[in-house]
């Protein structure tokens, strides 16, 4: 209290004790400076911080009647959380907190802990008699989960895929010999397009045939599947939905179970590839000879003209019989699928 006296009073003071206070009055204002600067960093920082929050967020209401679905704990653990409703709400309590109704009393819940439930329409929910389905054998149905931040509702579209293949390659994509004269190849263009339904990427599927196996013993085969590392999983999802929109697999329910794997073929994509060697060991084999190379070579000895026609996906255009159809199931990361096309492997 003297030193602060004498500071206070202008009383002359030993340059030891002046240097020292001085110096912690100085630390003190130095101190209160940075303490404002830190007060306008962090206010900068929040409205950062805020306009980066409420980048994707929307205003809701909601009203009274309206029915609505709430984030709830499950019955079986409550650490778990589900949708549950719908339930109808009752008033509005506050800025966006709403009272529900329900099954026994009623609760105040925060509006990010509601979802507003829609109801189907009466001519979905009606009875299918009075609105037959169409002769297709295929229709287009869509589904589709979206957050509620992802979009506002008037610029709410969903696109329905389509439920076929569509062709990448075509007749006009077939290679016709220059040497052939003009009207031969006018000849042949003409034939191509009187039979272009059958020059596709697609695989077809006869109905002269269907592939039967027949086993030595019905026990269920089940061979532990194969690891596929994390790079190829896409490539597999890829192809194993490819498949089935191809009409070639399907889900299954098969006690039987082939692993995957995939091949590189020689243009380097990749080949999707079942292991059926546990099948083949138990299949009773077709003694049917194969036809020699060098007979059909002798038989082409005069022909003049050769033509090279590549059967897309072969196998996949042999429909599997029904009865057999579960013995060529294969398990992959995304599920237990069976071919309803035969299958190579």
């Amino acid at each position: 209290m003297a030193i602060l006296r004498e500071i206070w009073s202008k009383d002359i003071l030993d340059e030891e004790k002046h240097s020292t206070y001085q110096y912690v009055f100085d630390l003190r204002s130095r101190l209160e400076e940075t303490c404002k600067l830190v007060e306008e960093s962090l206010k900068q920082s929040q409205v950062k911080a805020k306009a980066h929050f409420d980048q994707k967020a929307r205003s809701r209401e909601l009203k009274a009647g309206d029915e609505v679905l709430i984030l709830l704990p499950t019955d079986s653990h409550k650490l778990l959380m589900h949708w549950k409703g719908p339930f109808e709400i009752l008033d509005k309590t506050g800025i966006a907190d709403y009272k529900v109704q329900l099954e026994l009393g009623s609760k105040v819940f925060h509006i990010n802990m509601l979802k507003q439930y829609f109801p189907r329409d009466s001519h979905t929910t009606g009875d299918s008699r009075q609105h037959p389905r169409p002769d297709n054998d295929c229709e287009d149905v869509a589904a589709a989960i979206l957050e509620e931040s992802d979009c506002d509702q008037e610029e709410l579209e969903v696109s329905v895929p389509s439920c076929v293949a569509s062709n990448r390659e075509t007749a006009s994509d077939v290679h016709i010999c220059p040497d052939l004269s003009q009207s031969q190849q006018e000849e042949l263009r003409q034939l191509l397009e009187e039979f272009r339904d059958i020059f596709s990427d697609l695989p077809g599927a006869t109905k002269l045939a269907e592939h039967r196996i027949q086993l030595t013993d019905n026990n269920p085969i089940r061979s532990k599947q194969y690891p596929i590392p994390h790079t190829l999983r896409d490539i597999v999802k890829s192809e194993v939905d490819e498949m089935c929109r191809m009409g070639v697999i399907e889900r299954s329910e098969s006690p039987n179970s082939s692993p995957l794997l995939l091949v590189k073929k020689t243009d380097g994509s990749n080949r999707p590839v079942v292991d059926f060697r546990q099948i083949n060991k138990v299949t009773v084999l077709d003694a049917e000879p194969m036809p020699k190379t060098e007979d059909i070579y002798a038989k082409l000895a005069k022909a003049r003209y050769f033509s090279t026609l590549d059967f897309c996906k072969g196998y996949w255009q042999i429909p599997m019989a029904t009865e057999d159809c579960e013995k060529t199931a294969f398990s992959t990361p995304f599920g237990l699928f069976h071919f309803v096309r035969m299958p190579f492997g």
